[in-house]
């Protein structure tokens, strides 16, 4: 083996060890957010292992592929390993009661109090010299002053690092149709205060012109049409819900899903849905040197399902991925009639775009999401339980919860998941996915169930 050979493989074996030991150190901060027996949390601890592996590991220019790939099945075999080698207890220790020994009081003796004579000593008079009092300054000299302040305070609000992220310091909203919820300035709020140095805009219903989306405009058009109308299937049923009455396309989400695509698109940025609460500081999170595309997904896979979930993504001004679901041919192919819409234009759409061999990278699950709903009563997500809201009650059990108009209340801000770095508020939006609906012909009525396994293998 050469000198330089031999130095290569230093430096990749130091790296790799560092990658290991961070990687493990995740493991350990994961498994407290995890409910079940020990052999439960071993399985969704290897469930998300590919994530954890992918944000402590990537390649770097030095790094020949074959070799990266060797390194990471390497590194996958030794953290399953270790997974299987930890102990996990959750034990509840009893306070025992604190024995309080009285003890008793002794009389106090109170002794006379003497009273000596006063006296009075001549008062000396001190001669105070006054000193030159120094010139104002200037206005100008003040002006300076602040200045310069504000330009250390700047350089110490990014934390010490300077952004390297490809993808710019923006984040994007939107919000169309009618009024702002009452939840919507709470949560814009937490942007602010977590993303300081963020330009963060707003995108409502002025903002929709041909001039700010020439891509998409016209298929926004198609979709308003349908707004209110009757839903039908393919079979060119009305689609009715379980009180007989006929679906209605809602397009509003629909037409914020090719919103988003364009805007990242234009604009670079990241973008996440109004039903988002931050929960701390992201700069460090999202100051990735490397990737010009990241996203997290609600269910702790990417590879082998076809969705990525779109409530959240980030990508520079131009993305390839973007542009592939930005061409004329792929949004020719959107069936508006579709009642998935989650196939056509959200998250399966967003999937669809990507390719392996892509400059991408995908937040552990946990990080954005820290909990996912049923897809349907009685149905977990694929690879996921599902859970409630910590946060969200339709009760009011404290009275610092907040109202939120005919959605429960919230205890906000929220610090019930210390470990996420958001929380999507999945009961405060509308789930988009139809499980079944009902058929009226020749005076029957028939049930039909919607299949959902396209959204992984």
């Amino acid at each position: 083996m050469s000198a330089s050979n031999s130095d290569d493989y230093q430096v990749r074996f130091n790296y790799y060890e560092r990658a290991l030991e961070n990687a493990k150190g995740d493991i350990q901060d994961e498994i407290d957010s995890f409910d079940g027996s020990e052999e439960e949390v071993k399985k969704e601890l290897k469930l998300i292992l590919p994530e954890i592996i992918n944000e402590n590991f990537f390649r770097g220019s030095d790094i020949p592929l074959d070799v990266f790939e060797d390194m990471k099945s390497r590194m996958s075999d030794e953290l399953n390993g270790y997974i299987n080698t930890i102990t996990i207890k959750k034990e509840i220790t009893k306070k025992e009661p604190i024995k309080k020994e009285i003890t008793k009081k002794e009389p106090i003796k109170k002794e006379p109090i003497k009273k000596e004579p006063i006296k009075k000593e001549p008062i000396k008079k001190e001669i105070t010299i006054k000193k030159k009092t120094k010139p104002k300054r200037t206005k100008k000299k003040n002006l300076r002053r602040k200045i310069l302040r504000k330009k250390t305070l700047v350089k110490r609000t990014k934390e010490g690092k300077q952004w390297i992220s490809p993808i710019p310091q923006k984040v994007h909203l939107i919000w169309i149709g009618g009024d702002r919820p009452d939840y919507f300035e709470l949560f814009l709020q937490t942007f602010r205060d977590n993303l300081p140095g963020f330009e963060i805009k707003v995108w409502g219903n002025k903002d929709l012109t041909k001039k700010n989306f020439p891509k998409t405009y016209s298929y926004i058009q198609k979709a308003k049409k349908l707004q209110g109308k009757p839903m039908k299937d393919e079979e060119n049923n009305t689609m009715l819900d379980d009180n007989y009455e006929p679906y209605k396309y809602s397009k509003w989400a629909q037409i914020t899903d090719l919103m988003r695509l364009e805007i990242v698109y234009n604009h670079g940025g990241y973008y996440f849905d109004t039903t988002f609460e931050i929960l701390k500081p992201m700069y460090k999170l999202l100051n990735k040197k490397t990737y010009t595309f990241v996203g997290c997904n609600e269910i702790p896979r990417f590879n082998n399902v076809h969705i990525l979930s779109n409530s959240f993504f980030g990508a520079t001004e131009k993305n390839p991925i973007l542009k592939r679901l930005l061409l004329k041919s792929s949004l020719d192919e959107i069936n508006f009639h579709d009642h998935a819409v989650d196939f056509q234009t959200g998250p399966g759409y967003l999937r669809s775009g990507i390719k392996s061999d892509d400059n991408y990278f995908i937040f552990p699950t946990t990080h954005f999401y820290p909990f996912v709903e049923e897809y349907s009563p009685g149905v977990d997500p694929p690879y996921r339980k599902s859970s409630k809201n910590k946060c969200h009650d339709t009760k009011k059990k404290k009275k610092t919860m907040k109202v939120i108009k005919n959605k429960g209340y919230l205890d906000f801000p929220c610090k019930k998941y210390p470990k996420s770095y958001a929380l999507k508020h999945w009961q405060l939006g509308k789930s988009w996915l139809i499980n079944d609906y009902n058929i009226r012909s020749e005076d029957k009525v028939s049930l039909k169930t919607v299949d959902h396994s396209w959204m992984s293998d």
